[in-house]
């Protein structure tokens, strides 16, 4: 942080803040005893707190989009969606997909 405050770096994001952190940070609370040790560190050091706006999916096709919402209201259904991510976003191989679709095709929540 040093150096990059040397090169004339003038902001840094550590990431975000637990909501009811944010919240209370929001809302002119700077008492920080009842945080998250990491939200603590991360106030130590000052700053605004912001609020971002929530990652959106976007999903055209109207059959898709109900198909996805149906999946992720089961807990294997959410575990298959990570998987597929992990796996599209390059961070896994179909091994992970395949091994999600065996674990939770034998999990009595997914059959229900």
């Amino acid at each position: 942080m040093r150096w990059a405050k040397a090169q004339g770096v003038r902001w840094f994001d550590f990431g975000g803040l637990r909501a009811p952190t944010l919240r209370a940070l929001l809302h002119g609370e700077t008492d920080s005893g009842q945080a998250a040790s990491a939200d603590r560190f991360k106030i130590s050091f000052g700053g605004a707190p912001y609020r971002y706006p929530g990652a959106v999916e976007v999903i055209n096709s109207s059959v898709l989009r109900v198909t996805y919402d149906l999946i992720r209201r089961w807990p294997a259904g959410r575990q298959l969606v990570v998987a597929a991510t992990r796996m599209a976003r390059g961070r896994a191989g179909p091994r992970s997909l395949i091994k999600a679709l065996r674990t939770h095709g034998r999990d009595s929540q997914w059959r229900s």
